[in-house]
């Protein structure tokens, strides 16, 4: 990183160590692919850097303070690593590190399939994709799976906590982050049954508020009950909005 006076939004240099051989290897073999004749000069970490900054300010690409590299140039790597598949690549790789300090292996080993013709274990995985320019849609997206992360450790972290109690953990999170929340629950139970047969009544069946019964429970046949963990993220202001779930306890 350049001699600068670093922001709050800035890559620590531990975990610039973790992303760091990905964009270089990168820039190696997009300069052995197009010869220019000149080495790369920008440095990489202040680019990513500048990026973070854009995601948590939400400001417009013009308006990058000028001690990071010209917003031309990020918006250059930005787009390089988006249409090649970098970021996705980082993100794959940053939550497998991720699992496997929790204990876990790198991929999850769950498979289920949500589907009207299959009438065996219903569940969801939900992620939201952005297309376009709109730094605040980014940051929303961005945003998502961190904040279902947070919710999990948070679980994790607490036995005997009630549906309604992680709920409230959850909205706690989405209102730290600047969002409002787009639905009455959280999640749900993974269950022997298809998705819409859900009954509502059924409170205890979800992640909310009047479900204060333990989530770590048997079901009616012995079993543990596994849950589903959903985030919906919206922007009041501009109406638009994001989701994304994953198992939460396997």
């Amino acid at each position: 990183m350049s001699e600068r006076k670093p922001y709050p939004s800035d890559l620590s240099d531990a975990r610039w160590a973790l992303i760091e051989p990905t964009l270089t290897a990168w820039r190696k073999a997009r300069l052995e692919r197009r010869p220019t004749g000149q080495p790369a000069k920008v440095n990489l970490h202040d680019v990513f850097d500048a990026l973070l900054y854009i995601n948590r300010t939400g400001i417009p690409w013009k308006y990058l303070p000028h001690d990071f590299p010209g917003h031309g140039t990020v918006y250059f790597y930005y787009a390089a690593w988006r249409d090649e598949g970098i970021l996705a690549q980082l993100n794959h790789d940053l939550t497998g590190l991720a699992r496997v300090k929790d204990g876990r292996k790198p991929e999850p080993t769950a498979s289920v399939i949500d589907t009207q013709s299959v009438k065996t274990w219903e569940a969801d995985f939900g992620r939201t994709w952005m297309l376009g320019n709109d730094p605040v849609k980014h940051r929303l997206a961005a945003d998502l799976p961190v904040i279902w992360e947070a919710a999990r450790n948070h679980f994790h972290a607490t036995p005997d906590i009630t549906g309604s109690q992680l709920f409230d953990h959850v909205l706690g999170l989405i209102t730290d982050a600047g969002w409002a929340y787009g639905a009455s629950h959280a999640g749900h139970l993974v269950g022997e049954f298809p998705h819409e047969r859900i009954n509502g009544d059924d409170i205890d069946c979800y992640v909310t508020h009047g479900n204060d019964g333990p989530m770590r429970r048997l079901d009616a046949a012995g079993h543990p009950c596994h849950w589903i963990l959903e985030i919906h993220l919206v922007d009041s202001d501009r109406s638009f909005g994001g989701f994304y779930e994953h198992l939460l306890d396997i």
